[in-house]
């Protein structure tokens, strides 16, 4: 039986070459974050049976919490931070996701390159499962000297 640390060696390539090959094809990274939100957005109740997070909430910010504490208990993200939230705008660092080797080489020099965690497409997912908010992943900031990513989540509805 495979270790956790081979799994997560092996989920890191896979990571690495779907953003990849999406870059190869010529997709805009803004294109391919929103896509992947929406993605897990719509098909969050399957995809969500398939971790151990326990995410609930009605409003913005109680999603966003409980996004926060679920993903530190589990270990998917080690850094977390709530900067915003509220029904119009989510503004979250997040860093050292379980992903983050995969980041780090798609990255490469260009530190203000935009590489989508899947960590983002998970919280807008809840936030539009259980808070009943869409809208778009509108920015995103490389923060080199905390090794955080600050995303921006514009809401509508």
């Amino acid at each position: 039986m495979p270790t956790y640390k081979q799994l997560l060696g092996l989920s890191n390539c896979a990571v690495y070459a779907i953003l990849r090959a999406g870059k190869n094809f010529g997709l805009n990274p803004d294109l391919i974050l929103n896509e992947m939100a929406d993605i897990v957005a719509n098909e969050a109740d399957t995809l969500f049976s398939y971790t151990d997070l326990h995410i609930e909430g009605s409003d913005v910010k109680a999603v966003t919490e409980s996004f926060k504490k679920s993903v530190l208990e589990i270990g998917f993200c080690q850094k977390i931070n709530i900067v915003e939230a509220g029904d119009g705008k989510v503004v979250i660092d997040i860093g050292d996701s379980v992903f983050a080797p995969a980041i780090r080489h798609l990255r490469g020099k260009d530190l203000q390159s935009l590489v989508p965690d899947p960590a983002i497409a998970v919280l807008y997912a809840a936030i539009n499962l259980f808070a009943k908010k869409t809208g778009s992943i509108t920015d995103v900031k490389y923060i080199p000297e905390e090794n955080i990513d600050r995303y921006t989540i514009t809401l509508e509805g």
